[in-house]
């Protein structure tokens, strides 16, 4: 049986997580290079940035514990000027150790913003899908986000933090912070 959220004791978990990631994300954007995507001049043809991410659920009051930590896999379709695609697919690894398989999906789009080089911001927008399955059942249901991310990086891989809000039907406000790499892939 899978394990309950209790909303009070995730309130009270430490910043300790946030510190940490802090520290990883300065070492990491000192080693990483150029997506290419921060200049119009590389954004002239749509390309693809296809990552991987750990990411941190929370509530009104604070992070949620450590169980419920996402990895993931995302996509984003880089377009000069326009919107692109932006869906990301997270699965929550603890809790297979449980024998549930709780999963999430985040579907809509995302405007590249190239700040300065070697840094790219997405702000994005869309749908998100959660659910899950276990010994007692599957269940799921859907909700909306709004959120962005900064790509930084000089070469064809770049570290990627984002922060998105999300309103789900029948659980409320939650928010995700993830941390990732992205590779670029240039379109034909």
């Amino acid at each position: 049986m899978a394990p309950e959220i209790d909303r009070k004791s995730d309130r009270t978990v430490s910043n300790r997580p946030f510190h940490y990631a802090r520290t990883v994300t300065a070492l990491v954007a000192l080693a990483v290079g150029n997506i290419g995507a921060q200049d119009s001049t590389a954004l002239q043809r749509p390309h693809w940035m296809v990552g991987g991410s750990l990411g941190v659920i929370g509530f009104a009051g604070g992070p949620a514990s450590a169980d419920f930590t996402l990895i993931g896999i995302h996509f984003t379709q880089l377009k000069p000027g326009r919107l692109g695609a932006d869906v990301s697919i997270n699965v929550m690894p603890r809790l297979l150790t449980v024998g549930a398989l709780t999963g999430a999906a985040r579907v809509g789009v995302a405007l590249p913003v190239a700040v300065a080089s070697g840094m790219l911001l997405l702000p994005s927008a869309g749908v998100t899908l959660v659910g899950g399955a276990g010994q007692g059942g599957a269940g799921g249901t859907a909700g909306v986000n709004v959120g962005g991310a900064a790509v930084l990086g000089t070469g064809r891989v770049g570290l990627r933090t984002g922060l998105t809000w999300h309103r789900i039907k029948d659980v409320g406000s939650v928010w995700l912070l993830e941390l990732g790499l992205v590779k670029r892939r240039i379109g034909k």
